[in-house]
């Protein structure tokens, strides 16, 4: 996966202000792919065959990182607030589309159009924003402020027409099927893991996941003939599978308030 990273580690500091430290990531996926087939037979014996297919494949993984880890003896201390923020805004809008026409004319004839148009689309980020194993000392009334932000939007079309005609003695077959997948797996954590935080103000530690899939699958089939068959199929599945926490592990804290919340929507 790509790696956005904010981070102090194996260091100490000494800040006569604020700190922060802001992990971003802003990745979008716009994809639209049409494919269209038409074939005509024409003659004493004619036949049209034609077939239309496509795949609209895309995915995203990020992994978003804020934190300061493994400080050296002396520590990190600031003479005012300390923010650790890892924010990921991740889009995906996809189109797959698929058309199919088949045509015959003469005294004996058949038809045959088959489309096939599937989408499939996934985000799997990692977002997380910590201190592990840190000695962490604020004065001012200096606040440290851990926050960990998921926001996913997955939306997904697959749609399908197909057409077969014959107009003659004969047949016509019509086939058309869509999918389309839209999957949503990502892991939202902000946390103080085995921290020695000595703090003049508060301590919040907040973690927030929003996730938002639509899946729309459509399929037209049209058989016209004296013998004709037409047969359609659609699958339309969202899966949202995410991971949100907040907390803090054995470690030594003093604060004035501390909030520890996590949330998903």
């Amino acid at each position: 996966p790509a790696e956005v990273q904010a981070y102090i580690t194996n260091s100490s500091v000494n800040a006569g202000n604020a700190l922060t430290q802001t992990a971003t990531s802003n990745q979008t996926i716009k994809a639209t792919v049409l494919a269209g087939s038409v074939a005509i037979g024409a003659g004493t014996v004619g036949i049209g065959a034609s077939g239309a297919g496509v795949d609209v494949n895309n995915k995203i993984a990020t992994d978003v990182k804020a934190f300061i880890s493994n400080t050296s003896e002396a520590g990190v201390n600031v003479a005012g607030d300390i923010t650790l923020k890892a924010e990921d805004n991740s889009d995906i809008d996809a189109t797959a589309g698929a058309a199919s026409i088949a045509g015959s004319a003469g005294l004996v004839g058949g038809s045959i159009s088959i489309g096939i148009a599937l989408a499939e689309n996934t985000i799997t980020n990692d977002v997380g924003a910590y201190t592990e194993n840190a000695k962490i000392t604020t004065t001012d009334s200096g606040d440290v402020e851990i926050q960990a932000i998921e926001n996913a939007t997955i939306d997904s079309t697959a749609a399908t027409a197909t057409i077969a005609a014959s107009f003659s003695i004969g047949f016509s077959l019509s086939g058309g099927g869509a999918e389309a997948n839209s999957t949503i797996a990502t892991t939202t954590k902000a946390y103080v893991d085995q921290g020695d935080l000595n703090l003049s103000g508060d301590l919040t530690v907040d973690s927030v996941s929003t996730a938002t899939a639509n899946s729309d699958a459509s399929v037209i089939s049209v058989s016209a003939s004296l013998f004709g068959i037409a047969a359609s199929g659609l699958v339309a599945k969202v899966d949202i599978s995410s991971t949100t926490e907040a907390y803090a592990t054995p470690s030594s804290i003093e604060a004035n308030d501390i909030n520890v919340t996590a949330q998903t929507t």
